[in-house]
């Protein structure tokens, strides 16, 4: 059974490219057929385009930001400075134009014991958390939880993530915009909840694991604190 499962994690899927979205100056909203893949919120998959020629890495890791319910696959990336080739020819595909997925991948889900969480969202590392929060409010579930999204520049999915928390009476967000507003939006986090609620942190690994490294140092049981490690937006 075990084996089983591990090699229906690992199919991979044809998908139908739909229309890639500027939404603002370097940040993309990728849509995509849902194809017959099904995911939990906050997993990922990885992503290459067959019968096109890639320079370099000719595939990426992107987590979903839509849900299972919503009617298509949705991704959220930023690039800024030089364009790596993939995404060149990503983002100019053609609306019917093939993709493949493997996966669903990944572990950043909500546990069920998760009764109340905090989100450490930095930067383009919201969309799992987009997706998160999007399935709370589909299934309307009792959960609980604080999202600090830090961003220097745009804040990808706010306007929805507003309306989602504002419906919401066990839901908060803070939006820092810088290091230090960030910190502090932690460290309140850390004195309010100390232990007793899991951690997710999604974003670059290096500031990640940073993050996670002072969790540990305030306190925090390593067990209570799930990552998700942007390794190539």
């Amino acid at each position: 059974m075990v084996e089983e499962a591990k090699n229906k994690q690992n199919l991979t899927h044809e998908v139908d490219f739909l229309e890639c979205k500027e939404v603002e100056d370097g940040y993309y909203q990728v849509f995509l057929s849902k194809g017959d893949l099904s995911w939990k919120a906050g997993q990922h998959g990885v992503f290459s385009i067959p019968n096109k020629e890639i320079e370099g890495k000719d595939f990426r890791a992107f987590s979903f930001a839509s849900t299972k319910k919503e009617n298509h696959i949705m991704i959220g990336t930023r690039s800024i400075g030089e364009m790596s080739n993939f995404k060149k020819v990503f983002f100019s595909m053609k609306k019917g134009e093939k993709v493949q997925v493997k996966g669903p991948l990944g572990r950043f889900v909500l546990k069920e014991d998760a009764r109340k969480v905090v989100f450490i969202a930095l930067g383009i590392g919201v969309t799992p958390v987009r997706s998160i929060l999007k399935d709370i409010e589909e299934r309307k579930i009792d959960q609980k939880a604080h999202i600090i999204y830090s961003s220097e520049g745009f804040f990808m999915f706010k306007e929805e993530m507003d309306k989602i928390v504002q419906e919401k009476k066990e839901l908060s967000i803070v939006y820092p915009r810088s290091v230090e507003e960030t910190q502090e939006a932690i460290n309140d986090a850390v004195d309010t909840y100390g232990d007793a609620v899991y951690y997710y942190i999604s974003g670059p690994p290096k500031v990640m694991n940073t993050i996670k490294n002072d969790l540990i140092n305030k306190g925090i049981d390593k067990k209570r604190i799930m990552n998700d490690p942007f390794m190539g937006y």
